[in-house]
């Protein structure tokens, strides 16, 4: 198993604005998954996520290094 530590590594530097490349550069999200995960949004939020889901985007690549950080995971 994959330590907490070496997920952070790769991830890179937590000190930057550019959140999106970074989790691009450590993960490949596909369009698809963020469909869906836009239709649950839309189903649960009235939030509007921008063009192409970029606001959406940006939510997942913030908190999913922070949830790293801090040992959280999502329980449905």
């Amino acid at each position: 198993m994959i330590s907490r530590e070496e997920l952070l590594e790769q991830l890179g530097s937590p000190y930057t604005n550019q959140v999106v490349p970074r989790l691009h550069r450590f993960a490949y999200v596909p369009d698809s998954v963020l469909d869906k995960l836009d239709k649950l949004a839309k189903d649960a939020l009235t939030e509007h996520w921008g063009a192409s889901n970029f606001v959406l985007r940006k939510y997942i690549a913030a908190h999913l290094p922070w949830s790293i950080a801090v040992r959280r995971k999502s329980v449905h």
